[in-house]
């Protein structure tokens, strides 16, 4: 599929431009607790993402995360891509067995997570998952269960804990104006292609130890926007999208056509009826 017909460059940083021009006020997340339009998402993706850059994050880091679907899974998403990094996303549903092994495989350098998740905090859970962080003096970790792991941000937490990096992700938090640091940003969007690898779906782990497949920008998304919302009948203007209970599903059939649409992406963050990875 030609750029003439997407009427874009299939990568993150083109496919989030052209909807912050034609949809910029219009919503593009709806949870049971929050609404963002996609100039909100826009502006809090480009926020993490200078703040990744300026921890070394570029064109190739392998970004894991875990979070369940709503805003901070689609702004950690935007953020990682648009700077031509490698997005991971995570199962919610992980025993602590199952992401230390799919935060090695996948040679992680850094992991986004939330401070809570179904209501379970989520610096004793990765303690749990990766004990020798109870040691760890400084945000700059050495691990041996995790040797490429050099930091985990946890967004929204006041956590005492030495290794833990709090990074904010909040609408409120990252609604400022644009800085210099915006040019950098723009040069860094402008070296990314659709050649360029985007993100790595993990297997749930339920039946053996979790496995990582990868896919190119152009092919992530591409022919996903073209196909998708005719075939699920929601291509119309303004209509709105919810979230398969799958994993791959959900990105591919809910998340990346609604950016391409103008489409309202709804879910619940209910734990009884969130999407998860699985």
């Amino acid at each position: 599929m030609s750029t003439i017909e997407l009427g874009y460059t299939p990568t993150v940083p083109d496919l989030l431009a052209r909807a912050v021009r034609l949809f910029g006020d219009r919503e593009y997340v709806v949870t049971d607790q929050e609404r963002a339009t996609f100039a909100d998402v826009d502006a809090a993706a480009r926020h993490l993402a200078l703040k990744l850059v300026a921890a070394g994050v570029g064109k190739g880091t392998r970004v894991g995360a875990r979070f369940s679907y709503g805003r901070e899974w689609i702004v950690a998403w935007l953020a990682v891509n648009r700077i031509g990094a490698i997005f991971l996303p995570f199962s919610t549903p992980y025993k602590p067995a199952e992401l230390r092994q799919a935060v090695r495989h996948g040679d992680v350098h850094l992991l986004l997570v939330p401070s809570t998740l179904f209501e379970k905090d989520q610096v004793d859970f990765l303690e749990e998952t990766l004990p020798d962080l109870r040691s760890q003096l400084t945000r700059q970790l050495s691990l041996t269960a995790a040797p490429y792991l050099r930091a985990i941000w946890v967004a929204g937490d006041s956590s005492t804990s030495r290794w833990v990096t709090p990074v904010a992700m909040s609408a409120e938090a990252t609604r400022e104006p644009r800085s210099a640091s915006a040019e950098l940003l723009a040069q860094i969007e402008s070296e990314v292609r659709p050649s360029d690898a985007a993100i790595s779906i993990y297997t749930s782990g339920t039946t053996a130890e979790p496995k990582g497949v990868s896919t190119r920008m152009g092919h992530s998304y591409a022919r996903r926007t073209a196909w998708c919302p005719s075939w699920s009948g929601a291509r119309r203007r303004g209509s709105s999208v919810e979230c398969p209970s799958s994993g791959s599903g959900g990105l591919i059939m809910a998340v990346v056509p609604a950016l391409d649409h103008g489409q309202r992406f709804c879910v619940s963050t209910a734990p009884s009826l969130s999407g998860h990875w699985t």
